[in-house]
């Protein structure tokens, strides 16, 4: 190793750069590591630069900065959701420990709020108890969109089992659908890393997403999104896409693992007034929000 006595901080900096390269660059995949390999020896070539001829006006160094930028970033980086939809990216919760993670208590909506299914179909101007979930719709906090309970493990069991038994009732899709799909996943993923840092993680440069509660690894390349969501997340999901020549929006792939009195077979291709059943003035009060 040559001797780093006289040699100016950043000349210093790159014999650290070849150290800290040597030692990791054995756990990454051949061609990940050929790509890194030549992004470091440009680094490297670029403080070595500086070092020995200077750089009075930082061209040097914004290049540097710019390599460093593109190797951190990585071949398989998802996309920044959280600006591209607006919404808020999650707090951060350190110190989750899902073994002893209780569900938020559901509470009855109380604050004034619009047309909604339970009007409809209770007819009523009192609290109704049998359907009081349906009482009102409510802004989602992106700090809950997905929550871990204690019995996670237990749920994501019972899901894979469900869908071993029963197939396409409990998951299915329609071609066209796949494009949708893989951007739930990735949201997903982006979301569960953020939210549980200590529970999951996503490697930007392998596509590899590790589940550390249940001890898995899988690339999300080569695994169907409805499939990764199935054995990682314990949520039901639906897509809807709008069809041309109807104009309605159509269920076009979801998974069901939760629904009560129906299956994907009795639902998917279907517009949304048909999913849902007859539901009383549907169509004179509700048709044109739901449809929209």
């Amino acid at each position: 190793m040559p001797k780093k006595v006289g040699l100016r901080p950043r000349a210093a900096a790159v014999f650290q750069v070849s150290e800290l390269w040597d030692r990791f660059k054995f756990k990454l995949s051949l061609d990940t590591m050929v790509i890194v390999e030549l992004a470091v020896a440009i680094v490297a070539t670029v403080l070595l630069t500086a070092a020995l001829v200077g750089d009075p006006k930082g061209h040097l160094t914004s290049l540097c900065q710019w390599l460093k930028g593109q190797v951190s970033s990585g071949k398989n980086k998802l996309p920044d959701y959280s600006k591209l939809t607006g919404i808020p990216p999650p707090k951060p919760m350190h110190d989750f420990d899902i073994d002893s993670a209780k569900p938020r208590p559901y509470r009855p909506f109380r604050w004034e709020y619009h047309q909604t299914m339970c009007k409809l179909l209770c007819r009523c101007d009192k609290p109704c108890p049998r359907l009081t979930v349906l009482g009102a719709l409510k802004k989602l906090e992106p700090d809950w969109w997905i929550e871990l309970h204690s019995t996670y493990r237990e749920q994501i069991d019972q899901r894979k089992k469900l869908y071993a038994k029963h197939g396409k009732l409990v998951m299915d899709e329609l071609p066209g659908s796949q494009e949708a799909s893989r951007e739930y996943m990735e949201m997903v993923i982006q979301y569960v890393c953020q939210r549980y840092p200590n529970q999951f993680h996503y490697n930007d440069w392998t596509g590899v997403f590790s589940n550390n509660i249940l001890g898995l690894k899988v690339d999300i390349n080569t695994v169907h999104p409805f499939m990764f969501l199935l054995e990682h997340i314990p949520e039901d999901v639906f897509i809807v896409q709008e069809d041309p020549e109807t104009a309605l929006y159509v269920l076009r792939a979801g998974v069901a693992c939760s629904a009560v009195g129906w299956n994907m077979n009795q639902k998917i291709g279907r517009p949304l007034h048909q999913v849902h059943g007859p539901v009383p003035d549907y169509k004179e009060k509700m048709a044109f929000s739901m449809d929209r």
